[in-house]
């Protein structure tokens, strides 16, 4: 956050409700004995902040005002207008304050006395009650300071940083919740400041973090998508060198390089039909009406290609049953037809069409219409043809397609080390022997779907169309894939996925047409398959994320043989599909190429987020800077979704992802756990004042 030097206007960030509150009374005999000017109620929790006499000989006092005089009568300047004529550093403040220590011990704040400078010069290990600061307070750079207060009150200035430059080391003030201040007014009633509060009130605070006129973002110079999950880049690059052990599975296309032969519309270019993404509006190709006009992917030494299926634009799409899909050596040319061999039609189903390849060999795949016309797809997937070993059905009787969440790989993000050169699947295990265990499993891939074509089970059919298969299919459509119970107790629905284990996350696409909300849905791995009437049991999955009518729930590494989905009570279960991913490392580091120069004031540990590029906004993440290079950042990070990026020099930058610092050295934040209260900052009846490149965070109240 950034201000400007006057404050005519206020800064009011996470300002709470200001409750009325008794006035505490407490300690009214303490105030007249020692001249102190805090009262404490502890019944109540509260400080009354009240100026008095002056404080003990030595220590100055706290304001040269009449004993009934209050903090509304020395608006608009500060309730101390004597320069500092006493400096200490913290530790000699400490030292020499006859009142400290008793403060601390009766939970009383610290005072820092008008006329008193007192610079922060050490972490503060004990927390305070309170501080107020009547003369001057700031903090020694160089050093990394942490302060834990209940409040903290400036009617005298507070600086960290100055005007000549900004402060570089870290601070880190914590407000803990639980005390009330307030201050009396005129009338005698009490104003009431809340709970927890950086409570700046006629005084003058100056904060400047070293971000304050550094930009904080840019933007992507190159495209990414999450790596180092299982396979990730091998499921590019070795899918050209090793076509014998390609998985039926997995997308051939995804991420490969692509053109067509004329731009509709600046938004929809060529990559969008590789990107694992099927919105209409974001996600999809265009030409312009044109002779034979023709799209294609390049997968150099493509072989053994099986099913292709093409998505068609939900909106304003084209009928592509009777496109031209096709595999040739060479790339297409302007208002010629492709030619090379053509792939036969086999499949139309829920707004996709499936295409035969026969086993067809080339270096580009191509989709093509003959004529005059415009060409518009949504995705292309390519699979190549299923082996008699594979465990799951070919792609034209089990539709696979790219999972939306996570999405699959991106042959444009590169990992650190250099990936493996062996196949994406490993040569078939010898056959077992009666006294010999069969082998594990390979390890699953985070960005593969482990669901899907797995057999599964219901409690009971609603519907004679709403069948268990139809929730593992690849499907979303809410009349042709979505399964449905009968209202009865505790419905369930399993998918059977024998020595599972290492369950990350498992998302749930609700029905979009009367379907149920399922964010409170039980998702589970069990060892057994559940029981009519009966909880399944099991390790139980947390919900963790709600976004466009689905829900994601976190299994932390659980194992079983049965993933289920299930209501308690009685109800009835619909859902549209069920996917399952293995459980991802968040310790994978990749490059982040970015335009310009802002990155280069990111510091290693900085944490950086990165924006959506879809049209789920939800797909914001965010990762740890590990290193600096000339382009760009290293980061390290679980990302689960691809961001797009561009050179400016590119005719056809449009959509680019924006890269923040999230990242200050300056921050005021609540203490953890103090929801639904938390702390709060607020600057009020002042005109100086100055806040940048300061982090405020876990203030507010959220009830």
């Amino acid at each position: 956050m950034a201000g400007s030097s006057t404050l005519g206007r206020l800064f009011l960030l996470a300002l709470p409700s200001l409750l009325p509150a008794p006035v505490a009374a407490g300690a009214a005999g303490q105030c007249a004995e020692r001249g102190t000017c805090m009262h404490r109620s502890h019944s109540s929790g509260q400080v009354l902040l009240q100026v008095r006499q002056s404080l003990q000989p030595g220590i100055s006092e706290l304001a040269e005002q009449s004993r009934d005089a209050t903090f509304e009568s020395a608006r608009p300047g500060t309730c101390c207008s004597r320069e500092p004529h006493t400096f200490l550093t913290w530790s000699q403040f400490v030292q020499s304050s006859a009142t400290f220590a008793e403060n601390i011990s009766t939970g009383l704040p610290v005072v820092v006395p008008c006329g008193h400078e007192i610079t922060i010069d050490q972490d503060i290990s004990q927390s305070l009650p309170g501080l107020q600061v009547a003369g001057a307070v700031k903090f020694q750079d160089g050093i990394n300071i942490t302060m834990r207060t209940a409040f903290i009150f400036v009617c005298g200035n507070f600086s960290i940083g100055s005007p000549r430059a900004p402060h570089t080391a870290n601070v880190e003030i914590v407000l803990l919740g639980g005390t009330n201040v307030t201050w009396p007014k005129p009338d005698g009633t009490m104003l009431n400041f809340g709970t927890a509060g950086f409570i700046t009130y006629g005084g003058h605070t100056y904060l400047r973090g070293s971000a304050c006129d550094a930009p904080a973002w840019t933007r992507l110079a190159q495209t990414i998508t999450p790596m180092g999950m299982g396979l990730a880049q091998t499921v590019v690059q070795t899918a050209a060198q090793h076509h014998e052990s390609q998985d039926p599975q997995i997308n051939l296309a995804l991420g490969r390089p692509a053109r067509q032969s004329s731009v509709g519309h600046h938004r929809y270019t060529a990559e969008k039909a590789v990107d694992g993404g099927f919105d209409w509006k974001w996600s999809t190709i265009l030409t312009e009406t044109e002779e034979n006009p023709w799209w294609y992917v390049h997968i150099p030494s493509l072989s053994n290609v099986g099913t292709v299926t093409v998505t068609e634009r939900s909106r304003n799409g084209v009928e592509l049953s009777g496109a031209i899909v096709g595999l040739v050596g060479s790339p297409c040319q302007q208002g010629q037809l492709c030619g090379g061999t053509l792939c036969s039609h086999t499949m139309t189903r829920s707004g996709k069409e499936d295409f035969d390849c026969g086993g067809a060999r080339g270096d580009y795949l191509y989709v093509q219409l003959s004529g005059s016309a415009q060409l518009s797809i949504s995705e292309v997937e390519v699979f190549a043809v299923a082996s008699d070993n594979d465990e799951l059905s070919p792609p034209a009787f089990t539709p696979t397609r790219a999972p939306l969440y996570p999405p699959l790989l991106h042959p444009l993000l590169r990992p650190l080390t250099s990936p493996p050169t062996t196949s994406l699947r490993p040569p078939p295990p010898p056959s077992p022997s009666p006294s010999t265990p069969s082998p594990n499993p390979p390890a699953p891939n985070p960005t593969i779907n482990l669901a899907l074509g797995k057999p599964a089970r219901q409690s009971s059919v609603g519907h004679h169309r709403y069948t268990p298969e139809k929730a593992v299919d690849g499907g979303f459509d809410w009349k042709w894939s979505t399964i449905l119970t009968e209202t009865e107790e505790n419905p369930w629905w399993y998918v059977h996925i024998p020595s599972l284990s290492n369950v990350g996350t498992v998302t749930l696409t609700e029905r979009s047409n009367a379907g149920i909300d399922l964010s409170h849905a039980l998702v589970g791995v069990a060892e057994a398959p559940c029981q009519q009437w009966q909880l399944c049991g099991g390790s139980i999955c947390s919900n963790t994320l709600t976004r466009d009518g689905k829900e994601d729930f976190d299994c932390g590494g659980a194992s079983g043989d049965f993933v289920y989905v299930q209501l308690s009570g009685r109800a009835r279960l619909t859902l549209s599909e069920v996917e399952v991913f293995s459980a991802a490392s968040a310790n994978h580091e990749y490059h982040l190429e970015l335009q310009g120069t802002a990155h280069t004031a990111w510091k290693v540990g900085d944490k950086v987020m990165i924006t959506a590029t879809s049209w789920n906004a939800e797909e914001t993440e965010e990762a740890i800077v590990t290193g600096t290079f000339v382009q760009g950042v290293t980061i390290k990070g679980l990302l689960r979704h691809s961001h797009v990026g561009c050179s400016t020099t590119s005719e056809q930058c449009v959509v680019a992802a924006e890269v923040a610092s999230l990242s200050r050295n300056v921050v005021i934040r609540g203490e953890d756990g103090c929801r639904p209260v938390c702390g709060h900052f607020m600057i009020a009846h002042t005109n100086h004042g100055f806040v940048c490149g300061v982090e405020f965070t876990n203030l507010g109240q959220t009830e």
